[in-house]
């Protein structure tokens, strides 16, 4: 199975998103915690193949008509478009270019 890229990119720094040194204080744990999520490399391509394959399972459901007679039809499709926003974000914080 091909990997597919994430569709925005991150703001990164030294290659890793700004998310995984957030609201740590101290320059050496910074340091630590980005040597640390380099070295996850099995770790990062597991968890951007498990939201990838989620992401796609939730883009591949098909709508039909009758869902639409559903009152709450817009809730739920915004609680899809959420849940794949989130997905993309994982994928963002995983994804090293």
């Amino acid at each position: 199975m091909q990997k597919k890229k994430p569709v925005l990119e991150p703001t990164r720094s030294n290659n890793l998103s700004t998310e995984w040194t957030r609201g740590i204080e101290s320059e050496a744990s910074r340091e630590e915690v980005l040597r640390i999520i380099k070295a996850s490399t099995i770790l990062r391509e597991r968890l951007a193949y498990i939201a990838t394959a989620r992401l796609e399972e939730i883009e591949s459901r098909q709508y039909s008509e009758k869902d639409f007679e559903d009152p709450n039809w817009s809730e739920k499709q915004a609680f899809r478009n959420g849940r794949m926003s989130e997905l993309r974000k994982v994928l963002q914080l995983v994804t090293l270019n």
